[in-house]
């Protein structure tokens, strides 16, 4: 954010003081929830940090971007196969627009770096059937140069008695958009049941999955960078080409 012709110096480098008030959310006590402390709150975080930087310096700040780890927790029991099973991964979403670029699509963000995990391992290391995956449609926020899109993804299980675990966020409140751009679409967790029934989750929820069930998973993008009426017209086909 600085200027990149500045020379450096002892200023570049000094210390800066954090203070964080003891009980505050970033600085919980016993027996607040911890868990999802570096992978969601910190995302809060930076959202907050951009927030505020863009109230300065638009033209370098990204919008908010899916702003989760979406961690998606499984385990059980496979009868077929007599041992037990247990997965655990951190889906992508949209990176948030940026002054002169899109945002990336299907990525993790900010402090989540791991990698996808391939459909064909997880139909290999447990009793479940990807039934899609790829990105969502509509999910962007539109823009100037538009978020990236989030991902979306069904599982369809083929046993009894499966666990899961959602440690999610931007269910309710979406990833917005900056500087005339707009917000993204939220994230979206639904349990369809063989017999026809759907559940909506939270963004952080434990449900148990039964043979034939459906989770349909749906990972919010990124915000909109500028007016969209201001995108260019060669982006716009390719948006609607692809």
């Amino acid at each position: 954010m600085t200027d990149p012709t500045i020379p450096p110096n002892s200023g570049t480098y000094r210390r800066f003081e954090v203070i964080t008030p003891e009980g505050s959310l970033v600085n919980a006590v016993y027996p607040a929830a911890t868990g999802s402390g570096n992978s969601i709150t910190c995302q809060r975080l930076v959202d907050v940090l951009l927030g505020a930087l863009a109230q300065v310096v638009p033209e370098k700040v990204c919008a908010a971007a899916c702003g989760s780890m979406n961690g998606i927790q499984l385990g059980g029991y496979n009868p077929e196969t007599h041992s037990f099973f247990a997965n655990g991964e951190t889906v992508g979403g949209g990176y948030g627009g940026m002054c002169d670029q899109d945002g990336t699509s299907g990525v993790n963000t900010h402090m989540t770096n791991t990698r996808n995990t391939p459909v064909e391992v997880l139909e290999r290391i447990m009793p479940v059937k990807v039934i899609r995956y790829g990105l969502a449609p509509n999910s962007e926020g539109p823009g100037k140069h538009r978020g990236g899109f989030g991902i979306e993804r069904v599982l369809e299980f083929q046993t009894d008695e499966v666990d899961c675990f959602i440690a999610s966020d931007r269910v309710n409140t979406a990833p917005w958009g900056l500087n005339g751009g707009k917000a993204a679409l939220g994230a979206r967790f639904t349990v369809n049941r063989a017999d026809g029934t759907e559940e909506h989750l939270p963004s952080k929820a434990r449900v148990r999955f039964y043979k034939k069930d459906r989770l349909y998973i749906q990972t919010s993008g990124g915000g909109g960078w500028g007016n969209p009426l201001e995108r260019d017209k060669k982006a716009l086909k390719c948006d609607v080409k692809d």
